[in-house]
């Protein structure tokens, strides 16, 4: 009894694991090329408060590869072919959580889900595989210009919003969608002069939750 007592919090918890894909709007012109469009895997856990309240948090994996514009003085998102730092975006989320049950629906399989927090994308930039000689001199330099350029002004800090829906639920499992929106909280005092498109995230994926 006592060990079914110390492990009723852990049986209160809403497991999820996902796969997104997430978009990373950009308007550098010439300078930087289309929109990165990134597949992303996912996990979360929920903590249940009173009121259809849950307390969570997630952690979700991508990567992607970046340079350093001198002339827009900002890391931009670049192709393969013009690589300098590969970027592993650890994006790190708190937030809080309202599930909105629909009584006549909500046995069969349906239930909505609204959320909000603050999200840290701890971003480790590398140096870009498969470059020689003065690529690989350029590339070191571009890579901490795009080291500098995340970690300075909170440009790792963004708060974000985000809405969900399950449409399937198959005894305790439930099969859902997921979207998710990032602010670019930092550019209200980083100072940075680039297009209103720049800084924004969005996502949208599948979710299974247990």
């Amino acid at each position: 009894m006592l060990l079914v007592s110390a492990l009723s919090p852990l049986y209160a918890l809403e497991w999820s694991i996902k796969g997104d894909l997430l978009f990373i709007p950009e308007d550098n012109g010439l300078a930087g090329d289309p929109m990165p469009i990134l597949p992303t895997a996912g996990v979360t856990v929920e903590y249940p408060l009173p009121y259809n309240l849950y307390l969570g948090a997630g952690y979700d994996l991508y990567s992607t590869y970046y340079g350093y514009s001198s002339t827009l003085g900002r890391a931009i998102p670049v192709a393969i072919e013009n690589r300098s730092t590969l970027v592993i975006g650890n994006l790190l989320s708190l937030y809080g959580t309202y599930h909105l049950n629909i009584p006549a629906l909500t046995a069969a399989g349906l239930r909505l889900r609204f959320a909000a927090g603050l999200s840290i994308d701890a971003r480790l930039c590398l140096i870009a595989d498969g470059l020689e000689g003065p690529d690989l001199e350029d590339a070191s330099q571009q890579t901490a210009q795009v080291a500098n350029y995340f970690w300075s002004n909170g440009r790792w800090l963004f708060p974000m919003t985000g809405f969900g829906i399950d449409f399937v639920k198959v005894k305790n499992v439930w099969l859902g969608l997921d979207s998710r929106v990032w602010y670019p909280l930092y550019r209200a005092w980083s100072g940075d002069a680039a297009p209103a498109a720049e800084g924004w995230r969005y996502d949208v994926g599948i979710r299974i939750s247990f």
